[in-house]
């Protein structure tokens, strides 16, 4: 008797989120049958810098456990929606020369910055370069975007632990 099975994941999105499902269908001679794997809705607004995920998920582990699916919903800050923003602290150094000057700042014997002082009080150290993922330049939305405070992450999980055999028959 033959078989044949087909790896499937359908996403639908618009303005209210993103929907993904996927699973496995198997033919099995006059048999049918479809295991759901995951199944998650998904939303973001990046003007709170939030996103809301509802459905399942694959827990993150530690290098010596194992990871577990589980159903449920998670809330968290999403810093990612916003590349342009500088979201750790920047070096910057303040002060003043009578005379016209130059300051030169160094990180691990490399120079990183050159600022010239005409003889009145000046900062050094600009906000850093902004890539993404792939290290393309991101314009920012305004220069010199930081994070606003208080930044802090912020993180909300609910979720019980799919049985075994998961998935819908």
């Amino acid at each position: 008797m033959r078989s044949i099975a087909a790896l499937n994941e359908l996403r639908y999105f618009d303005a209210r989120g993103l929907f993904s499902t996927g699973g496995v269908a198997t033919l099995h001679g006059t048999g049918r049958r479809y295991l759901r794997h995951d199944s998650t809705w998904s939303w973001a607004d990046p003007a709170a810098l939030a996103s809301l995920r509802v459905g399942d998920l694959v827990n993150r582990s530690f290098s010596w456990t194992r990871s577990l699916r589980m159903a449920g919903v998670e809330w968290r800050n999403n810093f990612e929606l916003r590349p342009d923003l500088v979201t750790y602290p920047v070096a910057g150094l303040k002060g003043s020369a009578v005379v016209p000057s130059s300051v030169s700042l160094f990180v691990n014997g490399i120079r990183a910055g050159l600022n010239r002082l005409a003889g009145r009080a000046g900062t050094a150290g600009k906000p850093p370069d902004r890539t993404d993922r792939r290290r393309r330049p991101v314009p920012a939305a305004r220069p010199g975007a930081i994070l606003p405070e208080p930044a802090g992450d912020r993180h909300f999980g609910a979720a019980a632990r799919r049985p075994r055999a998961h998935g819908q028959h």
